[in-house]
């Protein structure tokens, strides 16, 4: 004969199963869920103007990709719930309610943070956030910024759901985060550096610059600090916040860049061969693909004291500093080529001194003054002497 079974057990038995069925269920049918949820943001994410240089398979392969891992959570939230219902026990239905809310949460979380991160946001790509324009090495920051703020609105949503009171925490955030900010004031200035740097772009790695402290090319632009290579080869590392408040001067954000010689030639040269000359250098400049022709100027400037002072200017169409020495040399050098066919020499520095012969009245009159000392009696001769002493003095 059976032994007797207390109806209570029996019911207790048969609700256990069935509410491990209902967590079975639930976590078989993740799938379907998945599907469902692909369907849904994916027709949302193909509507958004940011993802529409994707097609629908490239959006729905992402979006697969997102909620992966979120259904998980939804599958195991929902499956915890309905056993929690159907066990009846009170206790452990709080439990289980507030486990399936808080993992609810956490697939809401996951499923806006990668969206935002991964799809709207990307991570190679230029974007435009409400009127700003935001480059691709800020877009860490910014991703960590939206993870940084879904877990903080979740665990303040977990921390209410389970019964605590938040305000504690919120208050301690804001301390610890006044407290840093004043302990690291130095890296904070350079971290906001960083920002400024890649967010206006005053140069770019390779970039030959210029400040009052430094003149390099840049090497590298890092959170804290940015490192430039002088000319000397040295590595000079500059701290952001430096750069952002320096006077910068970019050589490499210029399309063209001027040249500009002063020859000086000697008087004497024919004004026909002093013109014939100025027009040769200005079909010169014009011939070359490099010099931009509106900009050539070949002119006598100046009548000056020594010389005849000529202009030689015009714009080089090239932005990269040797090449454009190397142009520069070349036109100087052709410059010089067409003053020696024109036969005209250059001036070089002189300086004119005037030497006047002495008069011969003056000479004469100065040989009857000696010997008209050499005849006078020794007594005048020595107040001769001594006068003429005192006048050398």
């Amino acid at each position: 004969m059976l032994p007797h079974i207390p109806h209570n057990l029996i019911e207790g038995i048969v609700r256990v199963g069935i509410a491990i069925a209902v967590i079975i269920f639930f976590w078989l049918v993740r799938r379907p869920l998945r599907w469902l949820l692909v369907c849904i943001m994916g027709w949302v994410a193909y509507q958004t103007k940011g993802v529409r240089d994707l097609s629908r398979a490239e959006i729905n392969a992402k979006v697969a990709d997102i909620v992966s891992v979120p259904t998980n959570y939804l599958a195991a939230a929902l499956g915890l719930n309905v056993a929690a219902d159907i066990l009846l026990a009170s206790g452990f239905t709080v439990l289980v309610a507030r486990l399936s809310y808080t993992l609810l949460s956490i697939m809401f979380g996951l499923l806006l943070g990668r969206y935002l991160n991964d799809l709207v946001i990307g991570k190679d790509r230029r974007i435009n956030l409400l009127g700003l324009s935001i480059e691709p090495p800020l877009l860490p920051f910014i991703h960590s910024f939206i993870w940084a703020l879904i877990f903080f609105l979740l665990l303040i949503y977990n921390l209410k759901g389970w019964g605590l009171d938040p305000t504690a925490l919120i208050a301690g955030t804001g301390l610890l985060g006044l407290a840093i900010s004043l302990a690291a004031k130095d890296t904070a200035d350079n971290l906001l550096g960083y920002f400024i740097i890649v967010a206006e772009r005053p140069f770019l790695v390779g970039d030959f610059i210029r400040t009052s402290d430094v003149a390099g090319v840049v090497e590298q632009v890092g959170w804290r600090s940015t490192k430039v290579r002088q000319a000397d080869q040295a590595l000079v590392i500059v701290p952001n916040k430096n750069l952002t408040s320096a006077n910068i001067v970019n050589s490499q954000r210029v399309a063209k860049q001027q040249l500009e010689v002063h020859l000086n030639i000697a008087y004497g040269a024919p004004p026909e061969e002093v013109q014939a000359f100025l027009q040769s250098v200005r079909a010169m400049l014009a011939a070359r693909p490099l010099v931009e022709p509106d900009s050539i100027v070949a002119l006598l400037m100046n009548l000056g004291k020594d010389a005849l002072e000529i202009l030689v200017r015009c714009n080089i169409l090239e932005p990269r500093w040797l090449l454009f020495r190397t142009e520069q040399e070349h036109i100087m050098l052709e410059i010089l080529h067409l003053a020696e066919q024109s036969r005209l020499e250059i001036a070089l520095p002189s300086q004119k001194v005037l030497v006047q012969p002495v008069a011969p009245a003056v000479e004469g009159a100065m040989a009857e003054k000696l010997g008209a000392i050499h005849r006078a009696p020794p007594s005048l001769q020595n107040e001769g002497e001594n006068g003429s002493v005192e006048n050398r003095r």
